[in-house]
């Protein structure tokens, strides 16, 4: 008679392996979305894409970080904005919010964003502005201090 003991081979079964962050991309640029799921997937989070403002809404409260963009349809100049307005609206929100947009020159906030801090916030501000010119890598270290910050 033979006995067969099977241990596990990898971490998750044995729930060793940590959960991994979620980042939700939030673009209505397929290319964008597509360089940056790739992106974070390789960096070793879970990517999660949202291509217009009701995706997102839905997505948002499964993620622990959130890159959103500031213009989401030819349509509007803020689509962005009235995310995050929503987003807000819920005071238990806490999600840390990267704004990273081709309509941002430097990494402060204009004018607008200020005033959505301002009159949606209730203290919690954006977490950073990156504009897309900055490139996609520095994104991957604001998101990972953002991340740190959280857990601090």
């Amino acid at each position: 008679m033979a006995l067969l003991l099977r241990l596990p081979c990898r971490d998750e079964e044995i729930g060793l392996m940590d959960e991994k962050k979620r980042i939700l991309i939030v673009d209505d640029e397929e290319i964008i979305r597509d360089i940056l799921f790739d992106l974070f997937r390789d960096e070793g989070f879970e990517p999660l894409v949202a291509c217009s403002a009701e995706d997102a809404l839905d997505l948002a409260p499964r993620a622990h970080c959130i890159i959103l963009d500031r213009k989401l349809s030819i349509q509007s100049d803020d689509d962005g904005g009235e995310v995050l307005r929503t987003l807000w609206a819920d005071e238990q929100f806490d999600t840390p919010v990267i704004i990273f947009s081709g309509y941002l020159y430097s990494n402060e906030l204009d004018e607008q964003l200020k005033h959505i801090e301002q009159s949606a916030g209730r203290g919690r501000t954006i977490a950073q502005c990156v504009p897309k010119s900055g490139g996609f890598k520095n994104l991957v270290s604001v998101v990972n201090s953002c991340l740190a910050k959280r857990e601090s």
